[in-house]
Order: structure tokens, then C-alpha cells, then sequence
């Protein structure tokens, strides 16, 4: 499949990378979960082309090969080329963009969003470090998008990719079959099922507002009720659980309880009751029975983050938590809206502060510093009850983003030594 005249397409990593955070520290941005595919499978569709090259940070390079070996890795690029922002939203239609530029002949030329950030370029050769940061582009010539209703080509910060996602759902739902399956109760007409999934017979698909997507082998148990635009991934198993619209399950996650306007990525338990709303949940995350997430102050105003160390106003008023990979909550957590878990921490009681990587959190007690070889053999035994055996190139991966993490640790005044409640 292609549509386009370069041999290379690449996808890069940016600067706004480090907005993502801590969900861009484990992996690369093009590999979020968004809508019903990750961002780089929906750059792919909408080009109509395949990838052939990516472009990470050092740290991330072995373990994006063992995900991508189809493609290279931080790779020189010595021809003529299109390099696209792994955090191109997928509702912005690239396609005709790029056309454009070739329609005009230029080369060495950045497209950019009206805030300034790369989307995509063409050029006669690039370095991998060519587009990691504004600062690196600052030679080449650089021009906005000529679409002047799109919003944002770019995705920016995590709550955006979780208010976006029910469109995404809608746009992304076209190339899924519509179901023949009659055995269960249906409200609307924009139902798609796998033939492989498993669907019990007292489940309700309410369809009016949006599609409801459930993918291969995915299973939903009896006394569910889901509401579109809704998608269940691969594998998955939705226990008797209420998903709101607005929502997308990655591959082999376990759900129950009420999840409404949120993404789970894969392999993430939330497998009893409690409520998380307008949030996103990492991979390998473990939500412990009757975690609830708050995502509407009582006064309805809109709701701050904490963000690289100032309060940012997100302008919804509709925010819930995000989780990190491999962190997991207590049973009964409560997290107030806003709040970010870092990577591989666990929490319990009130959840009132952003937390750090690697920590043990209570708002009763001092917080403390989760030992690396404890957080790794951790994550180890969760893999291995799901079939998934942790290379080495994983664990060093964890290793790299617990020292990335240390100084945030530091100027939270997280201490060592054993924690206790």
C-alpha cells in the first residue's frame, strides 16, 4: 500500500514528548493507544503507506526495535523523504497536506501547527536528531498549516488525546464489519464485532450516540452495558462492567466496575468495582478493587494540572487521573482530578498530590522510594501471569527511566528506606 512517492516515511518523536509524560517515558508516542490503534497504525492508514523508519529516544531504541522490527530504528536517511510527527492527531488529514507540498516541488521544508510545532517535512536526507527539538529545526525553512480550521494537528497533552478519543472512535470505526450477531440486547445500528469475540447473552450495546467496536478473542461477560462510541481490544475481557462512551480498551486488559471517557492501554487490570473517568491508564497498570478517580470538581470550574512545575488550566472541566506503566492502587484509593502517578509507584488512601516514578504514596505517611531490582522483579511475576516473558531489554529500559526520574524524586522530598502506613 502506497500513495505516496518516497521510499522512507518517517516517524519522529518531538519535543512535546516530555508533555506526555509519564506515559511517553516508557514508550514512544506513536505507540499511544488512540481512538481504536495506536498512533502510528493510524498515520500508516491515513497515508495509505507503510512506515519504514523510526525515530526514538536512545533509551527507548532497543525495546521500539523489539516492538517494530519491521522498521528501522534511528536510522541516517541519505534519500528524499516525508517525516511525520509521531503525535499527529488522527484527525488531522495529512494526506492532503503532504499533497500539497508536493504539488509545489519543495524540499527541506517543516510544516508546522499554529503553536509552532513540527507535523511533517520533506527532505532530500535527514539524521535521526534532526527534528528532536524546535532548536534543531531552527535552519529549515518552516511554514503553518495552510488549513486554518484545524485546531490542532498535534496532539499536546494527555487530556486532549482523552477528549478527542470519542471522535477518533467515530472516524476510525469505518473499516470495522458491522455485526451479525442478534443474541444480546442492541439500541442503534453501528455495532462491530469480531466473529472470534464472545459476547454474553444479557449484554446491552447502545450504539445511538456512536459505535461500539469489540475486537478479536475479546470477551464480554453477561450484565454489561456498553455505551458508543466504545472500543474493546484484543483480548479483552469486560466483566459485567459499565464502559461509557468515549472509551477504548487496548489488547488483554481485564475490566470491570465503570470506566467512562477514558484509555486503558494494554495489559491493564481494572477487575473489580470503582469508577475512572476521563483518564488514562498506562500499561500493566493494576487497579485495585473500589479505586475511584474524581474528574469533576464539586464547584464545575475547570480543572488545573501540575505541569513541569507550574498550574497549567486544562480549560475542561472534565479531568481524571493519569496512571503510569507497571504503577498499581491500593484497594479503596481515592485520586482527585488532575492527578498524574508516575511510572511503576504504588498508591493508597487519598490520592491529593501528583506522585512520582518508582514510589510508595499515602497521604498518612512519608513518601518512599520503590527499590529498581523490586520494581523490576515486580513487573516480572505481573508478566509472567499473562504469558509475557520481560527481555532484557525491557528491563533495562526500566532501569533508564528510574534514573530519568531520580531528580523529580528529589525535589518531591521522596526518601529511602522501608515504607510503612
Amino acid at each position: 500500500m502506497s500513495s505516496l512517492p518516497f521510499s522512507r516515511i518517517v516517524v519522529f518523536e518531538s519535543h512535546i514528548r516530555e508533555n506526555f509524560y509519564p506515559f511517553s517515558l516508557t514508550r514512544p508516542t506513536f505507540d499511544f493507544l488512540c481512538g481504536t490503534k495506536s498512533l502510528l497504525e493510524n498515520i500508516e492508514s491515513t497515508l495509505e503507506s507503510k512506515v519504514t523508519d523510526l525515530i526514538v529516544p536512545k533509551y527507548l531504541e532497543a525495546t521500539c526495535k523489539d516492538d517494530h522490527p519491521q522498521q528501522r530504528v534511528n536510522d541516517s536517511v541519505s534519500e528524499r523523504c516525508l517525516a511525520v510527527s509521531g503525535l499527529t492527531s488522527p484527525m488531522f488529514p495529512i494526506l492532503s497536506e503532504v499533497k500539497k507540498v508536493l504539488d509545489e516541488k519543495k524540499s527541506d521544508l517543516v510544516v508546522t501547527d499554529g503553536d509552532g510545532n513540527a507535523i511533517f517535512g520533506v527532505f532530500e536526507e535527514l539524521r535521526p536528531e534532526a527534528l528532536a527539538s524546535t532548536e534543531q529545526t531552527a535552519g529549515i525553512q518552516r511554514r503553518a498549516i495552510s488549513n486554518q480550521n484545524i485546531d490542532s494537528a498535534v496532539l499536546r497533552f494527555p487530556w486532549e488525546m482523552v477528549s478527542r478519543n470519542p471522535d477518533v472512535i467515530r472516524k476510525q470505526a469505518s473499516g470495522f464489519i458491522d455485526s451479525e450477531k442478534k443474541d444480546f440486547e442492541i439500541l442503534g445500528s453501528k455495532l462491530h464485532v469480531e466473529s472470534s469475540a464472545q459476547i454474553g447473552r444479557y449484554v446491552t450495546a447502545d450504539t445511538r450516540n456512536g459505535d461500539v467496536i469489540i475486537g478479536e478473542d475479546a470477551v464480554v461477560e453477561s450484565f454489561s452495558h456498553i455505551t458508543g462510541p466504545a472500543y474493546i481490544g484484543k483480548n479483552s475481557i469486560v466483566k459485567s462492567a459499565k464502559i461509557r462512551e468515549g472509551t477504548s480498551i487496548g489488547k488483554a486488559c481485564r475490566t470491570s466496575g465503570e470506566i467512562e471517557d477514558s484509555i486503558v492501554f494494554d495489559y491493564t487490570n481494572k477487575n473489580h468495582d470503582g469508577f475512572i473517568g476521563h483518564s488514562i491508564l498506562g500499561s500493566w497498570v493494576n487497579i485495585g478493587a473500589l479505586t475511584t478517580s474524581s474528574d469533576l470538581k464539586n464547584t464545575y470550574g475547570q480543572i488545573k494540572v501540575n505541569f513541569q512545575g507550574t498550574s497549567r488550566n486544562t480549560g475542561l472541566n472534565k479531568v481524571g487521573c493519569f496512571v503510569g506503566d507497571m504503577s498499581k492502587t491500593s484497594i479503596g484509593t481515592l485520586i482527585m482530578s488532575g492527578k498524574t502517578i508516575g511510572v511503576s509507584s504504588q498508591v493508597f488512601g487519598t490520592v491529593t498530590d501528583d506522585v512520582s516514578s518508582f514510589t510508595f504514596y499515602a497521604k498518612s505517611s512519608e513518601t518512599k522510594e520503590i527499590y529498581l531490582e523490586s520494581a523490576i522483579e515486580t513487573q516480572r511475576r505481573m508478566m509472567e501471569r499473562r504469558n509475557v516473558r520481560m527481555s532484557q531489554n525491557y528491563a533495562d529500559m526500566i532501569k533508564s527511566v528510574y534514573n530519568l526520574t531520580s531528580k523529580d524524586r528529589i525535589a518531591k522530598q521522596v526518601t529511602k528506606g522501608k515504607f510503612e502506613i
